[in-house]
Formats: structure tokens, C-alpha cells, sequence
């Protein structure tokens, strides 16, 4: 599992979403996109790791405030950080199970485990983050 898992991390790209108003209630989308041709064969429930700052590896997205704070230059509205989820679906409708392994509000930093339900290995998956939401007061994951 683990050297599937370094593959996949290997052929993740981050990219942007489609222009908000997002009818979800966040502000902000980000679009990850898993290279198909890491994945040796389809996988099914593939907990998948996502991370944030380029202190913690080359395959972590160098932007860590997007999970940080507004009151530490991020984007997050929630001392604890709570108003972000990932979707499966670009409309931000379809919530994906994760779980927090490392989030640090401050600097943003982030170790999380995303739950794919389906991992293609002929099609590349997508998945989205949406974050910054007034109305989340609870965990997400």
C-alpha cells in the first residue's frame, strides 16, 4: 500500500476550480487532480493522503494558508479550523469522508487522509477542496 500511495502522491496537480459564487456556501475551491497513470489498477475506497506546505514534502501543495487562519494570513474563518471539506464533485454537493492526521492553523500546514471511493487507473479522478465558510462551526471530517 504504501508505495501505491507514494505513486499517487507523486501524480497529484492542484489546480484551480471554476469561478465562485460556489452554491455550497464556501468561498474558495481548489481542484486536485490525481494522474491516472500512477495508479496500477483501479482501487476502490483508497485512503489517499493530501498535504499542505513544502515543509513537509515535494508532493505537498507549497500553499499552506489556504488551510490557515484568516487571523494568521489565511483563509480560514473557524479558529479551529473546521470550514473546509472535500468533494467529489466540482459543485461542492457530494462531500468526501477525510480524517486530520496534522492541521496547524497557524502556519496552515496540513497532513489529511481523503477517502476515494473509486480511483481510476485508465481515467484521471478528480476531487475538490472548498474552503472558508462563515456557517461551519463543526468538524467536517
Amino acid at each position: 500500500m504504501k508505495s501505491t500511495l507514494f505513486l499517487l502522491s507523486c501524480g497529484l496537480a492542484w489546480g484551480a476550480c471554476a469561478n465562485p459564487p460556489y452554491a455550497n456556501g464556501y468561498t474558495y475551491c481548489r481542484e486536485l487532480v490525481i494522474d491516472h497513470t500512477k495508479v496500477p489498477s483501479t482501487q476502490t475506497n483508497f485512503p489517499m493522503v493530501v498535504c499542505f506546505d513544502a515543509t513537509m514534502g515535494a508532493n505537498c501543495s507549497a500553499n499552506a494558508l489556504e488551510l490557515a487562519t484568516v487571523a494568521h494570513g489565511g483563509a480560514l474563518i473557524n479558529a479551529s479550523g473546521y470550514d473546509f471539506i472535500f468533494t467529489s464533485d466540482n459543485a461542492g454537493s457530494t462531500p468526501i469522508a477525510y480524517e486530520r492526521a496534522i492541521q496547524n492553523t497557524t502556519t496552515g500546514a496540513a497532513e489529511l487522509w481523503v477517502l476515494i471511493a473509486s480511483l481510476s487507473s485508465s481515467a484521471d479522478t478528480k476531487i475538490y477542496l472548498f474552503y472558508q465558510n462563515v456557517l461551519v462551526t463543526t468538524d467536517q471530517s
